[in-house]
């Protein structure tokens, strides 16, 4: 029969050994054999460890402890450093591949959830899910909109893949849901609707072009309007005064509408700057047609 010994008294036998008793004395007068005596000064033989003396023993302890600290850093960091409810929220289908990954690699399921900081429960209930009825057909109908986005190369938006759908399988979907469908499985059409840039109306006719033939640009100023689109209905309209020679934009003004005031500015703010232009161009838009022109 094997006698265990308390902790305490292990200790007691190792300080008496530090005061020069003799294991095999020892041994005589207590019971444990002068091998286990020591094995027990081993255990609790001081160690020096950043300056600071602790025994063998919880040396061991410590760098035990400092695996599993290693390990479930190592678990934490797969997640993206996420973990808890808020890793919970985002569902069995993300969080389950980044337990099986870990134990795959040889982590324990004890220690894996304890870094996530997930409850075992809810990982058994994530093991033994079945999709519901209304899932299953949720998850068919969204197959069946990427199919039909695949098909047709992309081009297809919301609403012909929802027609299509009523049409081949008749079935009453609405155009809304398809476009959730679309947005769960990061699908946008590649056919973005045009919107057609503001126009102006000119009744002078074409005018001549005066710099076609000059060898030398160097007397003349270009003037134009760029359109800037900021969004699907916003346009701001870029006048500039560019000097053709130097290729130099000489002035610029950005406004949201398009008055001959606008095109003007630029040219007059190009005057002022010392600009002696023998010709000004333009195209015959009705801003640069105007009497104030």
């Amino acid at each position: 029969m094997v006698t265990r010994y308390e902790e305490d008294f292990k200790k007691s036998i190792v300080e008496m050994v530090k005061a020069g008793r003799r294991p095999d004395e020892l041994s005589k007068e207590y019971g444990p054999s002068a091998d286990s005596i020591r094995n027990w000064v081993k255990k609790y033989a001081p160690v020096e460890v950043n300056g600071e003396s602790i025994s063998a023993d919880e040396l061991k302890k410590l760098r035990k402890e400092n695996a599993i600290l290693k390990e479930e850093n190592r678990n934490f960091k797969t997640c993206g450093g996420v973990a808890g409810k808020t890793l919970v929220l985002r569902g069995r289908s993300v969080v389950l591949p980044i337990i099986h990954k870990n134990l795959v690699q040889g982590h324990r399921i004890t220690r894996v959830l304890s870094a996530l900081n997930i409850p075992m429960s809810t990982y058994s209930d994530w093991l033994h899910w079945e999709p519901s009825a209304q899932e299953i057909q949720h998850n068919n109908l969204r197959i069946a909109v990427e199919s039909i986005y695949t098909a047709n190369k992309g081009i297809y938006g919301y609403r012909r893949i929802a027609k299509t759908m009523r049409d081949l399988f008749k079935l009453a979907i609405s155009d809304r849901f398809v476009w959730q469908l679309m947005s769960e499985s990061g699908l946008k059409s590649r056919m973005q609707k045009r919107y057609n840039k503001p126009t102006t109306v000119n009744d002078k006719g074409q005018m001549p072009n005066l710099i076609s033939n000059l060898d030398n640009l160097s007397g003349v100023i270009t003037t134009d309007i760029t359109y800037i689109q900021l969004t699907a209905k916003t346009w701001v309209y870029m006048a500039s005064a560019y000097n053709p020679e130097d290729r130099k934009v000489l002035s610029y003004r950005i406004a949201d509408t398009m008055t001959a005031q606008l095109v003007t500015s630029v040219i007059v703010k190009a005057l002022k700057r010392g600009e002696k232009p023998l010709y000004v161009h333009s195209d015959v838009g009705s801003q640069y047609t105007s009497e104030l022109f």
